[in-house]
């Protein structure tokens, strides 16, 4: 059956090697003294190799907390939240907006132009093709905040979907394209 052959499975003879290789180095373990120093060896084997793993996966080899990430954990939004509301919570919660399109010749129309009216001057674009779909960009100490909603009248938009993307920058992974 592909096990070992005293019958265990594939999984077990795995830990039945390293028991043996800890008997190895421990020797004859006798008493509850030597299966605790077995156990507390063991933890830290398996520590130690959770660790390693840990910063084996991350891109910079590093065992660090993403700061964006928890950032946005924090925000506590929901899809389909009415965007006053959020854009509201988002400047009390010391959120910027960010000003899009001050530099350059692009020229609103439509729900753009209906929120440049209202002062959201975060509104990067607007797309017509599933909805009236709004993408926003906030900023707050270095971090960046997309938000998207869908809907053609601002009293009406509702959040879709956010994420810690800047402008000029494409969605993170994971999110759906515009």
């Amino acid at each position: 059956m592909g096990g070992s052959p005293d019958g265990a499975g594939p999984g077990e003879s795995l830990s039945i090697a390293a028991l043996h290789g800890l008997r190895h180095i421990f020797g004859n373990i006798q008493g509850r003294r030597g299966i605790n120093k077995m156990r507390i060896a063991i933890e830290r084997l398996a520590f130690a190799g959770a660790a390693l793993l840990l910063a084996l996966c991350l891109p910079d080899g590093a065992a660090r907390v993403d700061k964006h990430a928890t950032a946005l954990m924090n925000l506590r939004l929901q899809e389909g939240a009415s965007f006053v509301h959020v854009r509201s919570y988002l400047i009390k919660s010391g959120w910027k907006p960010v000003r899009m399109h001050a530099g350059d010749s692009y020229e609103y129309d439509g729900t753009e132009k209906r929120l440049a009216d209202r002062n959201f001057i975060e509104v990067d674009s607007c797309s017509t093709d599933r909805g009236s779909m709004c993408i926003f960009y906030y900023a707050k100490d270095g971090m960046c905040l997309r938000i998207d909603t869908l809907g053609e009248q601002v009293d009406e938009m509702r959040v879709t979907r956010w994420d810690d993307s800047c402008p000029n920058e494409p969605p993170k992974r994971g999110t759906p394209p515009d």
